[in-house]
């Protein structure tokens, strides 16, 4: 079974302890696309199903390096602040800091990318307490596609409250 590498340079938020099952998203702060569909998604299922599943962010940087930065995750996590193409596109639709709470413990880290041959980002990856990976994909997927994906795992899940 393929093992998922997981570095955490600076935890920014939250408890990264893994648990029985865990979904990480891997994201940048200039990728428009990660906060139009990936980080609203994995707030919600965050929200649903924080009781069997352990949801996991993890903000990297494999470009635009003086943009995908810790400070520019913290600004994000701490005000809304979004910057590059990101803040362009949400300014676009007069949207001036980014408001879905993202209440699930956030990491940031410059290797995990390349250490696990991610194709972009939004990356996701299901995995369990040692690491092995379960699932991944890469871009979006509906809420529907998701969880139907996870639910298989959450029938022998143990609750981690």
């Amino acid at each position: 079974m393929t093992k998922f590498h997981l570095r955490t340079e600076q935890v920014l938020q939250g408890d990264f302890t893994l648990q029985p099952l865990n979904l990480i998203l891997i994201f940048q702060v200039n990728c428009p696309g990660c906060f139009i569909y990936a980080l609203p998604l994995a707030a919600k299922l965050h929200e649903k199903y924080c009781d069997r599943i352990n949801i996991l962010g993890l903000s990297t940087t494999f470009e635009d390096f003086e943009l995908n930065t810790v400070a520019n995750t913290l600004k994000l996590l701490q005000s809304g602040e979004m910057v590059g193409v990101t803040q362009q596109y949400f300014q676009q639709k007069q949207i001036e800091r980014y408001a879905i709470p993202l209440k699930f413990a956030i990491a940031f880290d410059r290797e995990i990318f390349h250490l696990n041959f991610l194709p972009g980002t939004p990356s996701w990856v299901l995995f369990d307490q040692d690491r092995n990976v379960l699932s991944s994909w890469f871009g979006h997927r509906p809420e529907e596609e998701v969880e139907s994906l996870l639910s298989p795992y959450f029938e022998n899940a143990v609750s981690i409250q």
